[in-house]
């Protein structure tokens, strides 16, 4: 090898970056995404500036995992570092209920979440997740703009705290929501290998008179996950849409035709006339064995919407391209 190219060699190896701090702020950011706020906190807080303006700059507080010796004085470290955070988007992610409630409910962290803009809940009851955002103190109902829910569940087996939850959402009592993700798991009993009880789906419910929600995305399901959440025709176009007058994007994982007695091709005439949507996309999936009434739904959309260039998409049973 000519001493050239040995020295070319050698003079691009050493602009290699050995050290985490010469790292871009961009990558800093990215790998500090995989963790925690705790971990954030206790390994990167307060080390320099840089990283205490990264760690101030975060929009997303992820709080989970939090060991229970240290819940408590971590509690204190979050409401330090929430009152110093100058982010106008403030985002909250959590899978574990009980230091979500504590930290929620908590008179110390009453004031710091006014400027929650984004809300990220897994595993976590109905019930709980009412009680937070229905709170008369911290009013997130006002606030919210964008909500993901997954896999939320009732905590007793005849519960109606899913339909109470999303009859509340998916109204005007949420001034400020636009965006709504969420997906259910049936009722599980507490009992060794966490046997499930009951059926192995859910069925949403919403009540017929209901003022109009502001909703502009609605996601009902875990569109690329197992499918257990399901709403009815006649309930979807009957009671839910109606309410959501200003949807411009409508994703549902499963629509059935269960025991629906009346006409479909009637029904869509009938909703026709009370509802003039705003829809741009719609991803329904169905049974296999409801695809003879892929049709009523398309014809529902297409009648409804008083968009000229609306996307609908029906998917059948297993079809492969779902809702990439």
């Amino acid at each position: 090898m000519s001493r050239t190219k040995r020295q070319k060699i050698d003079d691009d190896t050493s602009t290699v970056t050995t050290k985490f701090e010469h790292l871009p702020n961009e990558l800093i950011v990215l790998c500090l995404s995989y963790l925690t706020f705790f971990e954030l906190y206790e390994s990167f807080f307060g080390l320099n500036q840089r990283l205490n303006q990264l760690l101030l700059s975060k929009p997303t507080i992820y709080i989970d995992s939090i060991p229970e010796t240290q819940f408590l004085t971590h509690c204190f470290n979050l409401s330090h570092f929430l009152s110093q955070s100058q982010n106008g988007l403030l985002a909250l992610r959590s899978y574990d209920e009980n230091q979500f409630k504590l930290i929620m409910k908590d008179h110390l962290f009453k004031d710091k979440f006014s400027r929650l803009k984004s809300l990220t809940l897994n595993s976590i009851h109905a019930d709980s997740i009412y009680d937070v955002i229905f709170n008369e103190e911290m009013k997130l109902y006002d606030i919210l703009e964008r909500l993901f829910l997954s896999e939320v569940s009732e905590e007793e087996e005849h519960g109606s705290a899913v339909n109470r939850l999303c009859n509340r959402l998916i109204s005007s009592k949420m001034k400020s929501l636009n965006y709504l993700n969420m997906s259910f798991t049936p009722y599980r009993c507490g009992c060794e290998n966490n046997i499930q009880s009951g059926r192995d789906k859910v069925d949403l419910e919403f009540k017929r008179k209901a003022s109009t929600s502001h909703l502009e995305t609605l996601i009902i399901g875990e569109i690329d996950g197992e499918k257990q959440t399901q709403i009815s025709f006649r309930t979807l176009t009957d009671k839910l849409l109606p309410r959501l007058l200003k949807l411009k994007t409508l994703m549902i994982d499963s629509v059935h035709f269960e025991h629906e007695k009346h006409s479909y091709s009637q029904g869509v005439m009938k909703n026709k006339s009370v509802l003039t949507m705003n829809l741009k996309t719609v991803k329904v999936w169905i049974k296999r064995q409801d695809q003879r009434h892929k049709s009523v739904l398309e014809d529902f959309f297409i009648k409804s919407s008083s968009s000229d260039d609306l996307a609908v998409e029906i998917f059948c049973g297993d079809d492969e391209n779902s809702f990439e």
